[in-house]
């Protein structure tokens, strides 16, 4: 297929849509009720980043909330070869968004068609790099809701967060749980070095299962392998390093939760994070692995 604007192109159920297309029916349960899952997939140099963990993930989730999966297993490079090509060097972000489909009012309608599986590229500017800082929001998310655990396309709250944190001069949330535990940032994990372990949330903590939290896991060496706990405000005080971890992230060190300051990024367990990561992406993609999208890849 011939190179497109990809920013105007969607991939629908295995066809691409130009622009002024309706890629979407107004009666498709994703768009009426919010039930939909999502993943954000890295691309560099014109190939997914980790791709098979994010497709199992979005498989997992489906089976869950009850979405049919797709008769085929989702192919993430077939879907960019079909948006743009073969082109090499492109580095973005590949979105994959799942509805049940067109269904009949009520809560309970049983869809009538096909799932519909959405995919758009988008190519993103050069980023700085530079640690982040966190406010506290006083959203809660709630460890007894299942939709917690879910990359759901109800993102309300975490919008909401974002927003008061940038009110109140921050980069990003960081949000609890209901009962008072450390959860996550908007659309990160979070990662805290005491000095001696990586911890982080643990799975009562309303908090996604991280596709690059779990690499982590894999890639680094058994005396530096995040382990899991039930994480307070009293752990922040005594953190030596705080790391917001998602696929675009990669590992971004945080510098200050409202008064309290942090050096993260000079701390050797965060050089440590990084090469096994760039490694990884190495391994997967090849060099030249656009330092400049994705400044946490940088061999410096």
């Amino acid at each position: 297929m011939m190179n497109h604007d990809t920013h105007d192109w969607t991939w629908v159920n295995g066809q691409v849509l130009t622009g002024d297309q309706p890629v979407i029916h107004g009666d498709d349960q994703g768009f009426l009720l919010g039930i939909a899952l999502f993943e954000t997939i890295a691309v560099v140099n014109g190939k997914p980043v980790n791709a098979s963990a994010h497709l199992h993930r979005l498989m997992s989730g489906l089976q869950q909330i009850g979405i049919t999966p797709p008769a085929e297993p989702l192919d993430a490079q077939r879907i960019l070869d079909d948006l743009f090509g073969k082109a090499s060097g492109r580095h973005g972000v590949l979105r994959i968004t799942v509805t049940p489909g067109r269904a009949g009012r009520g809560l309970l309608a049983t869809p009538f068609g096909d799932s519909a599986i959405l995919a758009r590229f988008s190519e993103l500017a050069d980023q700085a790099h530079h640690p982040v800082s966190l406010h506290i929001s006083d959203i809660r998310k709630n460890p007894d809701s299942p939709a917690s655990y879910l990359k759901s396309i109800s993102y309300l709250d975490h919008i909401l967060a974002l927003r008061e944190a940038r009110k109140a001069g921050a980069d990003d949330a960081l949000m609890l749980t209901s009962d008072g535990f450390l959860s996550g940032a908007t659309t990160a994990n979070i990662l805290l070095w005491d000095g001696h372990r990586l911890v982080h949330p643990d799975s009562h903590a309303a908090a996604l299962p991280g596709t690059t939290l779990a690499l982590l896991q894999a890639l680094l060496p058994a005396k530096r392998k995040p382990q899991s706990g039930r994480l307070t405000r009293l752990d922040l005080d005594v953190a030596k390093g705080i790391y917001l971890i998602n696929s675009l992230k990669g590992i971004q060190p945080v510098n200050a939760i409202g008064d309290r300051k942090y050096y993260s990024d000079l701390n050797g367990v965060y050089a440590e994070m990084t090469k096994a990561l760039r490694r990884f992406v190495v391994a997967e993609c090849g060099e030249h692995v656009g330092e400049g999208v994705f400044p946490w890849l940088s061999e410096g």
